[in-house]
């Protein structure tokens, strides 16, 4: 946490960026384009999504309020800390300075969030813009239901503004939740600034995978889950191959969610 000290020396922040303490690239790179713009903010994230520029960039707050989120910690070491941040959260919003609160992503408990958090936000005076990375992941997924849906309603009612990356999403949003056009705005998928840059050439990274110089390589790199698709490039390379045998296609990722059987 940031001392009362340290907080007065800051410029006074009008943006919150609710992280939910994930999505590290997402959440670091609309971080760093605020502060390329010179916009100071707060910044309420965890260990995962942290940053030096956090801490020394006097136009940053940096709230650490998820802390550890290690997988491998044990249930009852899980729900304590998730009502820990919970009461980190609503004091926060109870305290806070800035007046819009930005919501990258929900936490836990996808109907809390959706309903009562957001109402008590708006109780404490924010005004809140919401990130929809997905229209519908239940939708997406098979595991549709009322509740989803009703509390997807509530969500997109109650926030002031709407973030969606293509026009395809804001005419979901419209149409299948009856939202007004003018809340919602189109920004495209940025770039990904947050990877790590190396000295590590072309040629030398097709040596440490054995990749030979002639081989011409697809590359599919992010999580691993049905919807993502993976199975129709795999196709896809088979019917490259049989006109090209250089084409090489490389995965790089994990399984999302314990997908397993899918991987």
């Amino acid at each position: 946490m940031i001392s009362s000290r340290q907080q007065d020396a800051k410029p006074c922040a009008n943006i919150a960026l609710l992280t939910a303490g994930r999505d590290k690239p997402y959440a670091l790179g609309l971080a760093e384009a605020l502060r390329e713009k010179g916009i100071p903010f707060e910044f309420l994230g965890s260990d995962d999504v942290d940053a030096p520029y956090l801490h020394t960039s006097p136009l940053v707050t940096f709230f650490n309020l998820r802390g550890d989120q290690s997988i491998q910690a044990p249930l009852h070491t899980k729900i304590t800390r998730v009502l820990r941040y919970y009461r980190k959260l609503l004091t926060y919003a109870l305290v806070a300075r800035p007046r819009v609160f930005h919501v990258l992503w929900n936490n836990k408990f996808e109907w809390f969030d959706r309903t009562i958090l957001l109402l008590f936000y708006r109780l404490c005076g924010r005004r809140i813009v919401f990130t929809a990375h997905n229209v519908n992941i239940g939708q997406r997924d098979g595991t549709d239901s009322f509740m989803n849906r009703f509390t997807l309603r509530m969500q997109y009612s109650l926030v002031d503004d709407i973030f969606v990356h293509t026009e395809r999403m804001k005419e979901e949003i419209q149409n299948g939740f009856r939202i007004p056009s003018d809340k919602i705005h189109v920004i495209p998928f940025p770039m990904n600034s947050t990877v790590p840059n190396t000295a590590l050439n072309c040629a030398q990274a097709r040596m440490q995978l054995g990749i030979n110089p002639q081989d011409r390589v697809l590359l599919a790199f992010g999580a691993i889950a049905p919807y993502k698709g993976l199975e129709f490039i795999v196709d896809a390379l088979a019917e490259l191959r049989q006109k090209d045998d250089r084409y090489r296609l490389l995965i790089a990722g994990a399984p999302k969610n314990g997908e397993v059987e899918y991987w």
